[in-house]
C-alpha cells in the first residue's frame, strides 16, 4: 500500500563489530547509522549479542528502516541495501562479512495497524574470535566522500568494495584472486584517467593498467605489478596451466593484491592518506571454521575386501555437542567443547585412537589447544 513503512531486519555472519569486544559484557549497544536520502531509507548497523554464561558477538544486526515505500519488491530493495552497507564495513574494516538470513519484518500501514513477519531461527554456530571493531570516523568518510562521486565514478567504487568484500568469502585462493583482480578492474578506468598516457609500443601494458602500476610502485613494497597481471592472464585467458604450483603461488600474491586494491578505492573516493594506508594495510579477516575432527589409530577386524567395505564403510558420528563458554585470565573468550560420538562400526571392528588431527581454515585468530579423548 502507498505511504507504507517497513522496517527489516537482516543477520550477518561477520568479523566486524560496533563496540570494543571489551565492552560487550555491559548491556550497551551502540550502533550507526547511514540514511539513503535517494530511498529515503535508513540503515541502522548493531551487534549482534548471545547469552551462553559470557555475552558472545555472533555477527551483525542489519535493519533497514523504508520509509512512505511505494511500492516494488521490498525484500529485494532491502537486501541491496544491507549488502551495499556491508561491502562498506567489510571494506573499512577488511573482515568477513556475509548476508545470512532475513531475521524480521514489520508493517507500519497507513491506516495505523501493524502487520509482520517473524522467522524461526536456528541455534547459531558461535564464532569465538575477536572482531574488528568498525571505526566509525572511516566508515563514515567512505560514505560522505561517495556521495560526491559522479554517478558513474560511484557505480565503479561500489563494485569494487563488492569484490572486495566477496574476496574475504573465498576458501580458495584462486578464487579469492579472482575477485580481487575484477575488484581492481572495476576501478582501473576512473584512476588511469587521471594520469597522463604512458606512450610507446613497449608501455602499452603499463598505460592501460597506469593507475594501478603508480600505487603499486608507490605504496606497495617489493611489489611487482606485472607478476599480478600476467597471473590474470593466465587465468582469464588460458595463457597457461592452473597448476598447483601456480595456485600456491598465488596464494603469496592475494594480501598484496589486495592492497593494491584498497588504496585503489581509497583514492577514487579521496579518502585522507593516513584513513587509506589504515584500511590497506589490514589483512583479511576470515571466519573460523573447523574442519572435521579426525582420529588417529589402528583398525582390528577389517576386511581387505573392496565389496565389503563398499557395505561396511566405518563411521563416526556425534550423536550432540555442548559448548561452555568463559573468559581466561588474560581476559579472551575460550570454549570448551564436549561431543558423544558413536562409532558406526560393522560386528567385530574395533578402533584404538591415539592422536588426533583438527586444524582451522582462514585468518581467523582463533587457536585450537586442545583435543581430549576419553574412550
Amino acid at each position: 500500500m502507498e505511504n507504507d513503512s517497513y522496517w527489516m531486519r537482516y543477520h550477518a555472519k561477520s568479523r566486524a563489530s560496533i563496540n570494543e569486544w571489551s565492552k560487550m559484557q555491559s548491556n550497551e549497544r551502540p550502533r550507526l547509522s547511514v540514511f539513503h536520502q535517494d530511498r529515503d531509507a535508513t540503515i541502522y548497523l548493531l551487534d549482534n549479542i548471545e547469552q551462553h554464561g559470557i555475552k558472545l558477538h555472533n555477527g551483525l544486526d542489519i535493519v533497514v528502516s523504508l520509509n512512505n515505500y511505494r511500492g516494488g519488491n521490498v525484500i529485494e530493495e532491502t537486501q541491496g541495501l544491507a549488502n551495499l552497507t556491508l561491502d562498506v564495513v567489510s571494506f573499512v574494516t577488511m573482515a568477513y562479512c556475509e548476508l545470512d538470513r532475513f531475521d524480521l519484518q514489520i508493517i507500519f500501514h497507513e491506516d495505523g495497524t501493524t502487520d509482520g513477519v517473524i522467522p524461526v531461527s536456528s541455534p547459531s554456530t558461535l564464532d569465538l574470535s575477536v572482531p574488528r571493531k568498525i571505526q566509525e570516523d572511516v566508515f563514515c568518510s567512505v560514505y560522505a566522500n561517495r556521495d560526491k562521486l559522479y554517478e558513474s565514478d560511484k557505480e565503479h567504487v561500489a563494485r569494487a568494495m563488492a569484490w572486495s568484500r566477496a574476496s574475504i568469502l573465498q576458501k580458495q585462493p584462486l578464487f579469492e584472486f579472482m575477485c580481487l583482480w575484477i575488484g581492481i578492474e572495476s576501478i582501473n578506468h576512473v584512476l588511469s584517467r587521471a594520469l597522463p598516457t604512458i606512450k610507446g609500443k613497449k608501455n602499452v601494458l603499463k598505460n592501460n593498467w597506469r593507475g594501478l602500476f603508480d600505487i603499486a610502485n608507490k605504496k606497495v613494497a617489493d611489489l611487482d605489478f606485472e607478476e599480478l597481471i600476467y597471473a590474470r592472464q593466465q587465468i582469464f585467458h588460458s595463457r597457461g596451466d592452473i597448476s598447483d604450483a601456480f595456485v600456491t603461488k598465488l596464494a603469496t600474491y592475494l594480501e598484496p593484491t589486495r592492497k593494491v586494491l584498497n588504496y585503489g578505492i581509497g583514492s577514487v573516493l579521496k579518502l585522507d592518506e593516513e584513513m587509506i594506508k589504515s584500511i590497506a594495510e589490514r589483512t583479511a579477516l576470515k571466519m573460523f571454521i573447523l574442519e572435521p575432527l579426525a582420529y588417529n589409530g589402528r583398525f582390528t577386524g577389517l576386511r581387505n575386501n573392496i565389496d565389503w567395505l563398499l557395505t561396511n564403510n566405518p563411521k563416526l558420528l556425534i550423536n550432540d555437542a555442548q559448548n561452555e563458554y568463559h573468559f581466561n585470565d588474560a581476559g579472551d573468550p575460550e570454549t570448551v567443547i564436549k561431543t558423544n560420538t558413536t562409532a558406526n562400526f560393522a560386528d567385530g571392528v574395533k578402533f584404538s585412537a591415539h592422536g588426533w588431527q583438527l586444524k582451522e581454515q582462514g585468518n581467523s585468530g582463533v587457536k585450537i589447544t586442545n583435543v581430549k579423548i576419553n574412550s
